[in-house]
């Protein structure tokens, strides 16, 4: 698994913010609120999509036309090793 800081800060904040479950899901725009500084959407929702198939993340309820995306027992065992 080659994960990018960038990656591991998405995993973070999904997990401190206590998006774990399809209900308890994060949008790409509450995801580009919490890091507008340091990526852009796009870049942002390719992040998204590596980490989905990696295992890491996975699709939430949606949010209106939105996806939403949460973390995943995978993903939360990576971000305590950090």
């Amino acid at each position: 698994m080659n994960l990018s800081k960038i990656d591991i800060i998405i995993l973070k904040d999904l997990h401190t913010k206590n998006k774990n479950s399809f209900l308890k899901s994060a949008s790409l725009q509450e995801l580009i609120a919490y890091k507008s500084n340091i990526l852009k959407p796009n870049s942002l929702y390719k992040r998204i999509i590596q980490l989905k198939k990696q295992g890491l993340l996975q699709e939430g309820a949606k949010d209106g036309k939105m996806k939403s995306y949460y973390i995943t027992d995978l993903g939360i065992e990576v971000v305590n090793k950090f």
